[in-house]
């Protein structure tokens, strides 16, 4: 860490334009997760962790360090925005709130999110600040016999306040000892510096389209329902895509709308290829449906285009699902819709969830906290279905079903009974955690033992996921 006698101290003008941009980027950031959340399936990895792909990702569109895309993860969980529930990231209770509101009520949310760390009596010694005063000492004079390592609650409120635009290059901002008396007054003051907005998209032939200057709340929310995010910023594009556009359309959204949105923006007729992807996404929308069966364990994919499912059957990406056909054509998982749903997807299939009766269901609702209340049942519990359709259980088991099973429970942590024939013939059982597999051995950490195991895939005899 960069001390105060080596760090330049900025003007309290520079420090508000600094936290200004902070502000900016942190709602953009935030808003983007929480689309990330409702279109994509993303797991908790570790403990209340995410993955480095999804990391990533969310690092390369918002085009900055892989660590302030954690930090806008765990700052989604602070606030609200985001939670964990079945080892998946889902969307919190506060995140429908955030799309609908202005800036002013994000920031506001924020900065109460930031207060509720503190807690009363050190809030107000700790704001009792000025503008441009060293947040660091202050912070030293309230906690003096605070540690700072990187797990310390003490620590985790300088990093927020830096995040969430209270303070740059660790001194106060103007609105920062403002907090101790009116909330309102210090979002304003803290709004008062974020760019000014524009309704203008530059629609281009390959099919990106290009916000020049950030967009007003309003329109941005409408159009990240129908278009993927390339790049986030000052200046920010997004690309449209038959899975985009069709989960647009999933949303409630009508070809008409998505197109007058188009004109509106770009002032310009739409470029050919623009216009024939939203009428092919029109024609083929619900194609390929997934439906949950009536016991909710399993799921059905089905579509008219029998070429269609017969390339999902094949796809190598979508073998740990088991997918087998029915009688009628259509195909079936042990695992439920949800999953089905957003793995088809990452295939880059079009695929819609559908209700018993046919409708189609909004991805909004599917990622809304009633639906997890509804569901609460893990991806490992889902898991646990395959026991009941589970046929390899008395016999040597196909090579090909025994490493799908082996695959499913380490893409999903789960833990599995597994049987092995020793050389005397004797049949030995083991709770394990797989870990990999090569050279036909499978690699497994035996919690009971506490120790990890090295097996011969060759003298499976069945294999039971917990």
């Amino acid at each position: 860490m960069v001390s105060d006698n080596e760090r330049r101290e900025l003007s309290a003008a520079e420090i508000d334009r600094d936290a200004s941009l902070a502000i900016f980027d942190v709602i953009q950031a935030l808003t983007e997760l929480i689309f990330e959340l409702e279109q994509r399936y993303i797991r908790e990895v570790g403990k209340r962790g995410v993955g480095l792909p999804d990391v990533k990702r969310l690092a390369a569109h918002l085009s900055k360090s892989n660590e302030y895309a954690k930090q806008v993860f765990e700052l989604a969980q602070f606030a609200n925005l985001a939670e964990i529930e079945g080892s998946r990231w889902q969307l919190g209770q506060r995140a429908e709130n955030w799309i609908s509101w202005s800036d002013r009520e994000r920031w506001s949310h924020l900065a109460e999110t930031w207060l509720s760390l503190l807690g009363d009596e050190a809030a107000r010694e700790l704001l009792a600040i000025l503008p441009a005063e060293s947040f660091e000492r202050r912070l030293a004079e309230v906690y003096p016999f605070a540690d700072s390592t990187a797990t310390n609650r003490i620590k985790k409120v300088a990093e927020i306040a830096n995040l969430i635009g209270l303070i740059a290059n660790s001194q106060a901002t103007s609105w920062l000892g403002l907090l101790s008396t009116s909330l309102q007054t210090a979002s304003e003051r803290a709004i008062a510096g974020l760019p000014s907005a524009a309704e203008r998209v530059i629609i281009q032939a390959d099919l990106t389209l290009i916000a020049p200057s950030p967009l007003p709340t309003e329109l941005e929310i409408s159009l990240r329902r129908f278009a993927d995010t390339e790049q986030i910023g000052m200046a920010s594009s997004y690309r449209l895509s038959a899975l985009s556009v069709s989960h647009g359309l999933e949303t409630g959204l009508a070809i008409d709308e998505i197109r007058s949105l188009l004109l509106r923006l770009s002032a310009k007729e739409l470029p050919q290829p623009v216009d024939y992807l939203l009428k092919e996404a029109e024609s083929r929308f619900a194609r390929l449906k997934v439906y949950a069966t009536k016991s909710g364990a399993h799921s059905q994919i089905v579509s008219t285009d029998k070429i269609l499912l017969a390339e999902i059957h094949n796809d190598q990406r979508l073998k740990p699902f088991a997918l087998h056909f029915d009688e009628a054509g259509s195909l079936h998982s042990r695992f439920e819709a949800e999953l089905v749903y957003f793995a088809l997807r990452e295939a880059n299939f079009v695929a819609v969830r559908v209700d018993e009766n046919g409708e189609v269901l909004s991805p909004q609702k599917l990622s809304s906290k009633n639906k997890v209340s509804e569901q609460r049942q893990s991806v490992v519990e889902d898991i646990t279905r395959m026991r009941e359709a589970d046929t390899q259980g008395t016999s040597d088991p196909d090579d090909d079903d025994l490493l799908r099973q082996i695959q499913l429970a380490i893409k999903y942590k789960a833990k599995m009974v597994i049987v092995l024939k020793t050389s005397n013939g004797e049949q030995v059982e083991y709770l394990v955690e797989p870990v990999g597999v090569a050279n036909g051995r499978l690699r497994a950490k035996d919690r009971k033992a506490d120790l990890e195991r090295t097996l011969p895939l060759s003298s499976v005899v069945s294999i039971s996921i917990q």
